[in-house]
């Protein structure tokens, strides 16, 4: 059996999720944009990506690029989401899903353009039809269906998976005990 995240693994999200927290941390709140729009910020956001855990980690991302520090590895980031505490993270959280929104409503086309499959991704995705393949993500399945739909590749709707706010390690080992399974192999970008 495998298991395997979406954002990072099999789609390169990186554009949408740097468009939809910008749109949030600055347009939906009323406050002026930085200079350079996003792509201005594309790689300090890209290195720090690797350290999130949910959507809320993205303004994040931008509050730590506007006070220009560099986050290094997982636990300096943990850090730096405790300090903003959980109040903080749950409006956080509540504006980049709004701000997800936002985007599909003006063009959901160029939404789904910013969702680019990894062309490996695709090809062992094609390879895997019928085999016992899961997708596990913080993203929503109805936004997964709707990207690999968008991209031709069709995956059940019962091996899509949403973890929410659930440790993914925990999760994979149950989908490996109720499915029966001996082994499991689990593919994240999450760095720990």
């Amino acid at each position: 059996m495998a298991v395997l995240d979406f954002d990072g693994v099999i789609c390169d999200s990186v554009d949408e999720c740097l468009a939809a927290s910008f749109l949030a941390a600055y347009e939906l709140q009323g406050l002026p944009a930085p200079a350079g729009g996003p792509a201005a910020r594309r790689d300090r956001f890209s290195r720090m990506r690797v350290f999130i855990r949910s959507g809320e980690d993205y303004l994040l991302i931008h509050r730590l690029i506007d006070a220009g520090v560099e986050v290094r590895d997982q636990a300096g980031f943990d850090g730096h989401v405790r300090g903003a505490g959980r109040q903080e993270m749950a409006r956080f959280h509540e504006l980049f899903y709004r701000g997800r929104r936002a985007l599909l409503e003006r063009d959901r086309d160029a939404w789904l353009a910013m969702n680019r499959i990894y062309p490996q991704a695709r090809a062992a995705l094609q390879a895997a039809a019928g085999r016992p393949l899961f997708i596990l993500s913080t993203k929503r399945p109805e936004y997964i269906h709707e990207i690999l739909g968008h991209a031709g590749i069709p995956v059940p709707p019962a091996q899509v998976l949403y973890s929410g706010e659930d440790p993914k390690l925990p999760l994979v080992e149950k989908l490996r005990v109720d499915g029966g399974f001996a082994r499991a192999a689990f593919v994240d970008d999450q760095v720990d």
